[in-house]
């Protein structure tokens, strides 16, 4: 069956995330057209969350200092949870550190929101619950 996905994947609630990062990154839309990407045929952007599966997924936080390109580690958490029919099936917890290396913030954002994308794919195939991904402690 399909699977919805967020048409933007929304920051979460008192996410710790620099007004520049969300003015300028547009990390909602491409975190939602990488999962769109990595999820393939079965995803399909929907506005319906409590009907069939559906792939409930915020930003909670993305870490890129200001300064150019080489300031150090870049990094971004999210967090979500598969449900089906609105009950939370099973949920994770995922983090990709990234070291900069001639990135800008959003660029080093957007390969964070990359890499997470393919972990939540992966994870999909097999979710457990409680699951970190990537680089998540």
């Amino acid at each position: 069956g399909s699977l919805g996905i967020p048409s933007a994947v929304p920051y979460a609630e008192g996410a710790n995330v620099r007004q520049a990062i969300r003015d300028e990154c547009e990390l909602e839309e491409k975190m939602s057209a990488y999962l769109a990407k990595y999820l393939g045929n079965t995803a399909a952007v929907s506005a319906a969350p409590d009907q069939g599966k559906y792939l409930d997924v915020s930003i909670t936080e993305v870490h890129a200092t200001g300064g150019g390109a080489y300031s150090g580690t870049k990094w971004m958490e999210v967090q979500g949870a598969l449900k089906e029919n609105g009950k939370p099936v099973a949920s994770f917890r995922a983090k990709r550190v990234t070291l900069g290396g001639g990135w800008g913030s959003c660029g080093a954002a957007a390969r964070c929101a990359k890499a997470i994308s393919k972990d939540i794919s992966k994870w999909l195939k097999d979710p457990v619950d409680g699951a970190k991904l990537g680089d998540a402690k």
